[in-house]
């Protein structure tokens, strides 16, 4: 799964489990500020993100990132999230703090990130 589509997650995940409207996202191992812009009301997930040229779309938990072509389930609980990828094989999950996320996979790499929330 590529670092963008992560990103992608980590960012749906916080949006919708802080209920905060945000217009980027820090990517902490890439120092990278990525811009997302869109909406995500209810289960309906309808974002562009603005690095990639591209467009995340779906309807929770089934989520695709275009820009891959990477069809996800984001699976919420409380604070805590789940990721599943088919395509390519994939488990992920993770958890928001405030404004903070961990993104962690099964070898245990865990991938940090900071919502820059507006509201």
């Amino acid at each position: 799964m590529t670092p963008g589509t992560k990103t992608c997650i980590a960012y749906v995940a916080a949006r919708v489990i802080s209920g905060r409207g945000a217009l980027r996202i820090f990517d902490v191992q890439r120092s990278l500020w990525v811009r997302i812009g869109g909406t995500i009301r209810g289960p309906q997930v309808r974002l562009y993100d603005y690095d990639r040229e591209g467009i995340v779309h779906g309807d929770l938990p089934d989520v695709t990132d275009f820009c891959t072509g990477v069809s996800f389930k984001l699976l919420l609980d409380g604070t805590r999230f789940f990721v599943h990828s088919a395509t390519p094989a994939r488990e992920l999950q993770g958890l928001v703090v405030g404004v903070d996320i961990e993104l962690y996979d099964a070898s245990g790499v865990t991938d940090r990130y900071r919502l820059e929330a507006i509201a």
